[in-house]
């Protein structure tokens, strides 16, 4: 009988332990959640502003306004904000720098990319 009482205390002890560990693992999921779909977004973005480059679109006329372009991921707005330079060391060569931030983080993510103009790229390029 008390090796019943016992294995009972020492089982609502290990549960009463694990549960004030749920709060840290559903913050955990939900900050997952949102990098990965932050990150999807970051690389569509810097991966279609390299293929407009590429055909000859001028990259600086596609910027965003510059408190950035809400975008609806699922049951979250993330914010898009863009800045392409053109880089006067090389000939027909942009820096594009994307941020992708979501409520609850003014941070987000950022990456870049440099992007060249490839003539052939299109059909409509000719040289």
């Amino acid at each position: 009988m008390v090796e019943v009482l016992i294995a009972m205390f020492l089982t609502t002890v290990a549960v009463i332990s694990l549960s004030s560990m749920v709060p840290l693992s559903w913050r955990t999921a939900g900050k997952s959640d949102y990098l990965g779909r932050a990150t999807a977004l970051l690389q569509n973005e810097l991966e279609w502003r390299q293929y407009q480059t590429m055909r000859g679109v001028d990259p600086i006329t596609l910027e965003y306004p510059e408190v950035g372009q809400a975008v609806l991921v699922g049951d979250t707005t993330f914010t898009v904000k863009t800045n392409t330079s053109k880089d006067n060391a090389h000939p027909n060569t942009w820096i594009i720098n994307v941020n992708v931030t979501w409520p609850g983080n003014n941070n987000g993510i950022a990456s870049s990319i440099i992007a060249t103009r490839q003539m052939g790229f299109n059909n409509i390029d000719t040289g």
